[in-house]
């Protein structure tokens, strides 16, 4: 069974049931508190897609020549999620023993996952993206499709590498590379071999392959009063209200808001940066402001799913969180194709971008 067929079989035609998720958000709240047994990094294998996480990355594709399309067609329309509100029900730390003066301490959410001084995050992602070119040989991602319909696509990966210093206020370091590797090739097909019909040696042309690691030291992101994330609430509820008052416009209606709030949480999850008590804090809100979207929990892990109809293009996106350190492992984006999805020469279970992610706490630069 393919990844996008399984996406549709989960809760196909049906909402959660409060009592189903009751307990899903019940089993992910008592491993939240639970403290880890040996916390440690994993090494991800790629699981059955869901359509995924908040972010708009596409891999770096280096060509002569590329034009970006204003896309003049209507978007196709997207039914918002319902409007729930939320109660504030925050997570509660487990009180323990302090070892000096026999008093309870407050244990902070996810043990172990916190750099100490001098060491960092090391964040390794690796982001699979689809890329299309047209007769007119402009290279494009599927929201800045033209006028002419694609004449074939390829799938292309990129790595990063992200070091995150303990002290917010110092900078990251970045790797990027290789870039542009292909991992598969769409139409146009040969009726006889079933194959592309001559254009890897097209793509090779338009994106070659790029072997090079470039590292970059960036100043330290902030927020308006100081350190990044020192401004935002830790509490679901303060979350929920807080995103929900940056809309660019005041005349936006209470679904716009509540899909405003889900895209502002799963982009603080996606950037797998946010301290502990705040990715705890996010968790718990997703639950709060999305009952009626799919939330599966397995292999000690949640998986949350949307469909959102504002920002970048309408799309379905998903994102899965470790529930043992709160850190991303995937997530994924798949644009609405709308009327014109007979155009794209690319199967449908395959994400647009697909991110898979490694976090672990490291002693230096490496």
């Amino acid at each position: 069974m393919d990844k996008w067929q399984h996406v549709r079989e989960i809760n196909a035609g049906e909402q959660l049931a409060d009592d189903r998720l009751a307990a899903a958000r019940a089993r992910v709240l008592a491993r939240l508190d639970a403290p880890a047994s040996s916390p440690r990094a994993r090494k991800l294998q790629r699981p059955v897609w869901l359509v995924a996480g908040a972010l708009v990355t596409a891999a770096a594709v280096t060509a002569t020549a590329i034009v970006v399309a204003q896309h003049d067609d209507p978007a196709p329309e997207i039914e918002a999620l319902p409007v729930v509100t939320p109660s504030p029900t925050p997570i509660a730390p487990t009180p323990t023993p302090s070892s000096t003066s026999g008093a309870t301490a407050v244990q902070e959410p996810f043990p172990g996952t916190t750099p100490a001084p001098g060491q960092y995050l090391r964040n390794t992602c690796r982001t699979e993206t689809l890329n299309y070119r047209d007769a007119y040989i402009r290279v494009f991602t599927w929201p800045e499709l033209g006028e002419y319909a694609p004449i074939s696509a390829a799938l292309m990966a990129s790595n990063l590498v992200e070091f995150l210093p303990a002290d917010p206020t110092q900078d990251r370091i970045m790797r990027w590379g290789p870039h542009n590797e292909r991992l598969s090739a769409y139409g146009p097909w040969d009726p006889a071999s079933g194959q592309p019909l001559g254009d890897v040696v097209a793509w090779d042309n338009l994106a070659p392959f790029d072997p090079e690691v470039f590292e970059e030291s960036w100043p330290a992101p902030r927020s308006e009063d100081g350190p990044l994330w020192s401004n935002v609430p830790r509490d679901p509820a303060g979350l929920i209200e807080f995103y929900g008052r940056f809309g660019p416009e005041p005349t936006l209606t209470p679904e716009e808001i509540n899909e405003q709030v889900q895209m502002s949480l799963v982009s603080v999850l996606n950037g797998n940066s946010a301290p502990a008590d705040l990715r705890a804090g996010v968790l718990e809100a997703l639950m709060m402001v999305t009952p009626a979207a799919s939330q599966v929990v397995e292999a000690g892990a949640i998986t949350f799913q949307f469909s959102f109809a504002q920002g970048y293009w309408p799309r379905s996106e998903s994102v899965t969180v470790d529930l043992a350190t709160g850190w991303v492992r995937e997530s994924a984006v798949r644009y609405d194709r709308g009327d014109r999805a007979d155009e794209d020469p690319v199967p449908s279970d395959v994400p647009d971008i697909w991110r898979t992610c490694n976090v672990e706490i490291v002693d230096g630069v490496w």
